[in-house]
């Protein structure tokens, strides 16, 4: 669902949205790296599709002793991450162009941790034990690897509803879907069984509601109205599915807009954080 190339003003409005939705997910995540895993060895850090950086800004802060990479395919991406780094942050960040369903260009056995934050868009169910696999490749043994993805729910919304019922049915038309009646939109739910299957240890995982709606929770609806501003990948997907017309989408859109803002709305999703270690022998 991903085009290959974006152009600068169209990243930047993506990233807006990204760094939007990074805010909100953190605030239900918590922290930056789960508590389970120990900081005082974690020293290397690897941010795959790190996007606009929020999470690699963040982390820069907190942590002034650790060492930060990020990589991600879109070399405007990149830009605005750099962009968004002071020149003391930048000096212990290194941000690279590169794509891990091809290769990273990482020496084996380097990284303390490695994240991986919402891959689903970009990465289907077959290319996952051959991602899994390279991260493991780049993390040193003992090390650790967080992987953070996000299945929505059901809402209020009829027209939300219908569209994700539309993801659903295409997902499976074109192959890409993680069940086999297509229920389920992301791949998060796998996340532990690829790490497990790659041959990751002590891997567990923990899950956080994420409140959607409510008059109370400006939050989450701007967050679904960003998401269903931001449709790059997703309406032209389903439009080359043979899902929807131009007129189809358009008119689908006005309405997901207009049910998100009425007082009444309701909806909801959920995160899931996987964390595993590679084994130390």
């Amino acid at each position: 669902m991903q085009s290959k190339r974006i152009s600068s003003s169209v990243a930047s409005a993506h990233a807006a949205s990204l760094q939007f939705q990074y805010r909100l997910f953190l605030r239900e995540l918590g922290t930056l790296i789960p508590e389970t895993i120990p900081l005082r060895e974690i020293s290397r850090v690897l941010d795959v599709a790190c996007g606009p950086g929020s999470w690699i800004v963040d982390l820069a802060e907190a942590h002034p002793s650790m060492k930060i990479t990020g990589i991600d395919k879109n070399p405007e991406m990149i830009r605005i991450a750099q962009e968004s780094l002071s020149a003391d942050k930048a000096r212990r960040v290194t941000l690279d162009v590169g794509d891990i369903l091809k290769w990273l260009p990482y020496s084996n056995d380097y990284f303390d941790f490695v994240h991986l934050h919402k891959a689903s868009n970009f990465i289907i169910p077959q290319q996952w034990p051959a991602v899994v696999a390279e991260l493991l490749r780049v993390l040193r043994p003992g090390g650790w690897i967080n992987l953070v993805g996000f299945e929505p729910g059901v809402t209020s919304s009829p027209a939300i509803d219908s569209f994700v019922s539309l993801v659903s049915k295409a997902l499976l038309q074109a192959g890409r879907s993680t069940s086999p009646e297509g229920s389920a939109i992301t791949a998060a739910v796998l996340y532990p069984n690829f790490l497990r299957q790659a041959g990751y240890i002590e891997v567990k995982y923990t899950l956080h509601p994420v409140n959607l709606g409510g008059c109370n929770n400006p939050a989450g609806r701007a967050y679904m109205q960003a998401m269903l501003s931001d449709d790059l990948y997703v309406i032209p997907f389903l439009i080359k599915m043979g899902m929807l017309t131009q007129d189809e989408a358009k008119d689908l859109l006005a309405r997901m807009h207009q049910e998100i803002q009425q007082i009444d709305y309701c909806g909801a999703g959920m995160l899931i954080s996987v964390v595993g270690c590679k084994p130390a022998a």
